[in-house]
């Protein structure tokens, strides 16, 4: 596909079980974190990832990053595979991937003044010479909309909203192609939040950034996001740009989660699906379709043969029997 930036293929990531042995001959349990993922990022894109907490989609992030190492699958960007990456050549890819973490809180080093913490990167990636660290720091401050006086303070003299604003110069500072956001604004009152999502979507444009957004809020994401990818139990379940999505849902676990969104109207009635049982554990999925054992609408194939993602639609991709084929994404 055209203007693709970043490629995931078929990503895996197990972890052991706690050191737990299980059956006859000991035999290793593992947590199925992320579980064949698949998807792309294309150039000055924002694509949401959505799912419940534990479903892989803060881990999946973390593999982009390389912060932990894949158990197989390939992680295409450019011409080089980030999950074969060692060394300077990581390094020089940690240049073009950059994070904001959840908590402006615990993201920032206490000790250090806002100039130091922003002049790290700087010198870790020989970004500008030492003689115009302090002017760099300055044109960061402003470029996210705070005064560059700032740079002389520490993070406890600041609010929330302030220092994920430091967290995003400070990702910035390297002149990245791609921004993974993990959560960036849950942290955040909802007021700030806005400002935040608007802050992001502005510096997108001006530096034609690509970003990958984590997220289980799904407002935020229909906000902010291009194509959302929804994900449950490690499988990524379905893929659409954000409108296509969210008037047309087509997995039974997209049209659950979306029909959870509040309406802010009392004159509107809106039917929740509710979703029986609880979400199986990672240890031990349910085999084929992961999705199969809380779904409202499941039949004997689901247990016996695993979805293939099918396209229903143009860039709408679903992995469920359900769906109506039209070709497969291989075609």
């Amino acid at each position: 596909m055209a203007n693709q930036l970043l490629q995931v293929q078929d990503l895996k990531k197990y972890f052991p079980a706690g050191g737990t042995l299980s059956g006859i001959f000991g035999k290793r349990r593992y947590v199925h974190a992320v579980d064949g993922v698949s998807f792309d990022i294309r150039g000055g894109e924002t694509f949401g990832l959505v799912g419940e907490s534990g479903c892989g989609k803060s881990t999946t992030g973390k593999l982009i990053l390389r912060l932990i190492d894949p158990s197989s699958g390939n992680i295409l960007f450019g011409n080089k595979d980030i999950a074969k990456l060692s060394g300077q050549s990581l390094k020089e890819m940690h240049k073009r991937i950059q994070i904001i973490f959840q908590n402006p809180y615990a993201s920032l080093d206490p000790r250090w003044t806002v100039q130091k913490i922003l002049t790290e990167p700087l010198i870790a990636h020989d970004v500008v010479p030492r003689s115009e660290m302090k002017n760099k720091v300055a044109e960061l401050l402003e470029a996210v909309g705070l005064d560059p006086d700032y740079m002389y303070r520490f993070p406890h003299q600041f609010s929330g909203g302030q220092r994920q604003r430091i967290g995003l110069a400070r990702a910035l500072a390297v002149s990245p192609s791609l921004l993974v956001a993990d959560e960036p604004v849950s942290a955040l009152d909802v007021s700030i939040q806005a400002q935040i999502l608007n802050l992001m979507q502005d510096l997108q444009e001006r530096l034609n950034l690509s970003i990958l957004f984590i997220s289980h809020n799904l407002s935020v994401v229909k906000y902010l996001s291009d194509r959302v990818g929804v994900m449950y139990l490690g499988k990524l379940v379905e893929v659409a740009p954000v409108e296509e999505l969210f008037n047309n849902p087509v997995h039974p676990y997209t049209q659950a989660l979306l029909s959870a969104i509040p309406v802010p109207s009392l004159h509107v009635k809106k039917q929740m699906i509710q979703l029986e049982g609880d979400v199986p554990s990672p240890v031990n999925p349910p085999s084929n379709c992961h999705f199969r054992t809380r779904c409202p609408k499941f039949s004997n194939i689901c247990a016996e043969v695993e979805p293939v993602p099918v396209r229903v639609g143009e860039d709408h991709v679903v992995a469920c029997h359900l769906a109506q084929k039209t070709t497969t994404v291989d075609d």
